[in-house]
């Protein structure tokens, strides 16, 4: 089945990435995990995303099956490796010759054309459960010359590696360039999927010998392992590893190189990570293309420009204590870290000031006199006096209160120039959503609702993940997440932006400073491109403030807490919930309405609706009593508007009475009214309903007469 001039000139073989899988992995082939898009490196499993990865983007899938991690989530480590089930021969016709490899191995289940003259061979495996044998085969590959010549890895080891769906593209920038600017589409010219291999028959081809002495020098999924201190105390710069976290494996391949984490790991365009260090005398090697070409110096460079001094300092220290060296040599290294620091602090130098340019003569421009004449546009404001295209409105709430389908329906009315909550819509607004967490099947059902209230017309771009490319919408306090969010914002031009929400969004931890520092300044760009923000943020244990860092707060022209009703339950609408301004930079005696406190509750025909709230109570009994009283008087309406007209006593004019029984199961049916377990009203939903019907019979708004009650009609005065 191998390849020949008859088969080159066949027609490429036709199946999908899925039917590719199956024959390949079995009945386990919905756990393979996959990638796709550009850069991709968010792997998830094939099961519900096999219909995500087309002819035009980069797809991969990884060679090897993985159990749960030990939170039962999905998570693509060696530490929880299961089996290899196909074994893949790489850049067979470029690194590798292509007469070599046929000559040492057996038919190919698959022969995969991955760009003009590039080749990946695979071969389906019986039993590959063991790591090390399946190291000892792909080392028997790349490190004979005769097949690979260079002697360079072309990143074939490790059971994590990935290989090419059947179904994709090769979208490199050098395949590109010589395609008229276009990704080349994968070819398979060999397909045999009943032809499969065991270990032991591969290692028969190879040579390869898989007794047990043979294979103690090949690491294990268990060997692993921290160096000593020993190890460490010999290298200063395998212990700056360490302490950076990014030491993988201390145990010397037969070069003597350790395994640790690429330094430029972010930039591969998959998810391989891994390079090597070669401690003593120095060497660094990583086998990913984007990175072949770097070396020891370029570490050197890394090591100056990203390695506190106290982190150096921290190391060198550790070294003299654990391990006696020779120090004119770490006098030299020394030196040329020293070297490599003073020039980047001289580039960075020349970097600032060419940023700054020639420093002005004057500065006349900004005195008082030049403001008061200063010509800038107006204020673009898009929802009442709330939000203007240069706002920066952060909104938190507690988890489950209704923060997504109240901002999603903001969003739209902004999208629709409609009133939202009495802020009146001035015109119709481009609007982005990005959704950090909901699923492609919830944020759908939501849309359906604000489309509904709002149209299906309007400009409201909705992003959610489960839609996008894996390496689309990255977190916002990366580089690729900010580029992407830039080129988006080129793309759609939106009036405001919604982000759901900060966690979601952004990577790291989001109770210290760090992560939110890292957007700092890419809130103002966006505020100097005069687009609104409106940023979605959670409440801690301490449900009176934003979680984490208060910092965020300051650069934010408005701030909006929502904070639960005492007594409401969660199931009895979508959403309620009390919800005031505790900042609000635009607020003037003329528009301080507009920032009062209210109670807010999801209406399934009005999207949302505001009551007038106590600013002295926040969501306790007194706002809560208000809700209720006036969800009476539009009960008793509603009920009045069927009711028979009756003659009063002594001659008064009709009334339409209603039954009391009747307008009490209406509150209680919308959830006005507080139920117990067993969907009775608590004793605080019985207190409310009377509290509400006697100060409304007081005050000579209503009358009652045994079980039934009318209202009284107004005279003026």
């Amino acid at each position: 089945m191998a390849r020949n001039a008859e088969a080159s000139n066949a027609p490429p073989v036709t199946l999908t990435n899925q039917e590719f899988l199956e024959a390949i992995a079995g009945d386990d082939w919905r756990r393979v995990p996959i990638s796709w898009g550009e850069n991709s490196w968010w792997v998830r499993q094939a099961g519900k995303n096999i219909a995500k990865p087309t002819v035009e983007t980069s797809n991969y899938f990884t060679v090897s099956l993985f159990k749960p991690a030990g939170d039962g989530k999905f998570a693509r480590k060696k530490e929880l490796f299961e089996r290899q089930f196909v074994f893949v021969i790489d850049d067979v016709g470029t690194k590798l010759l292509e007469a070599e490899v046929r000559a040492v191995m057996p038919p190919a289940t698959y022969e995969l054309e991955t760009s003009p003259g590039n080749w990946q061979y695979g071969y389906r495996l019986s039993n590959g459960t063991d790591a090390r044998a399946l190291n000892a085969l792909i080392c028997a590959i790349v490190d004979d010359p005769d097949i690979n010549p260079s002697l360079k890895d072309p990143g074939m080891k490790g059971v994590t590696r990935v290989a090419r769906l059947p179904v994709g593209s090769n979208n490199k920038d050098s395949v590109k360039a010589k395609n008229g600017g276009a990704g080349w589409p994968h070819q398979m010219a060999v397909w045999a999927p009943e032809i499969a291999y065991s270990v032991e028959d591969l290692a028969f081809w190879l040579g390869v010998d898989l007794s047990e002495d043979a294979l103690v020098k090949f690491k294990d999924i268990a060997g692993a392992r921290r160096a000593t201190a020993e190890e460490l105390g010999a290298d200063p710069i395998l212990k700056l590893f360490d302490i950076k976290e990014m030491l993988l494996d201390a145990t010397p391949n037969d070069n003597g190189f350790v395994s640790v984490i690429c330094p430029w790991a972010a930039e591969h365009s998959d998810s391989r990570n891994e390079a090597g260090y070669r401690p003593g005398s120095g060497g660094f090697q990583c086998h990913h293309g984007h990175c072949e070409s770097r070396n020891m110096n370029d570490l050197r460079a890394w090591v100056a420009e990203n390695v506190t001094p106290a982190e150096q300092a921290q190391a060198l220290a550790e070294t003299f204590d654990a391990f006696p060296i020779d120090e004119n040599a770490l006098n030299a290294e020394i030196v040329r870290i020293d070297d490599y620091r003073q020039k980047a602090q001289e580039r960075a130098e020349a970097r600032i000031t060419e940023a700054l340019g020639a420093p002005p003569t004057a500065r006349d421009e900004l005195r008082i006199s030049s403001w008061l004449t200063r010509d800038l546009p107006p204020r673009d404001f898009v929802s009442g006096d709330v939000l203007s295209t240069t706002s920066r409105l952060l909104l938190i709430g507690p988890t489950g209160i209704g923060k997504t389908l109240f901002s999603l329906a903001w969003a739209a009315a902004i999208a629709g120039g409609a009133d939202f909550l009495g802020w009146q819509g001035r015109r119709a607004a481009r609007v982005m959503y990005l959704d950090g967490e909901m699923s492609a099947d919830l944020f759908k059902e939501r849309s359906e609702i604000v489309a509904g209230l709002y149209g299906e017309g309007i400009a409201l771009f909705g992003y959610n993940r489960d839609v996008l490319g894996p390496n689309e919408m990255a977190p916002l306090n990366s580089d690729l997440g900010r580029a992407w969010l830039w080129r988006e914002i080129d793309i759609v031009k939106p009036d405001v932006i919604f982000f759901d929400n900060i966690m979601s969004l952004l990577a790291g931890a989001m109770g210290d400073e760090e992560a939110w520092g890292q957007v700092k300044d890419l809130t103002l760009q966006i505020s100097a491109r005069r687009i609104a923000q409106v940023w979605m943020h959670h409440t801690g244990h301490d449900a009176s403030k934003g979680f984490g860092t208060k910092t965020r707060e300051w650069q934010m022209e408005s701030v909006i807490m929502l904070s639960k009703l005492d007594g409401a339950e969660e199931d009895t609408c979508a959403a309620q919930f009390r919800l005031e301004f505790t900042k609000a930079r635009t607020r003037s005696p003329a528009n301080y309405q507009q920032f009062a406190p209210r109670i807010v509750r999801s209406d399934p025909d009005a999207g949302f609706v505001a009551e007038e709230a106590s600013a002295g109570v926040k969501g306790r009994a007194s706002s809560e009593l208000d809700f209720v009283r006036r969800s009476f008087i539009n009960a008793y309406e509603e009920l009045a508007s069927a009711a028979v007209l009756s003659q009063g006593l002594d001659n008064v004019p009709a009334r339409r009475r209603v039954s009391i029984d009747a307008l009490r199961d209406i509150l209680k049916s919308r959830g006005i009214l507080d139920k117990n377990e067993t969907g009775q009203l608590s004793a605080t939903g019985r207190s409310h309903f009377r509290r509400v019907k006697n100060g409304l019979l007081d005050k000579g708004v209503f009358a009652e007469d045994e079980d039934l009650i009318w209202k009284i009609p107004q005279i003026p005065s």
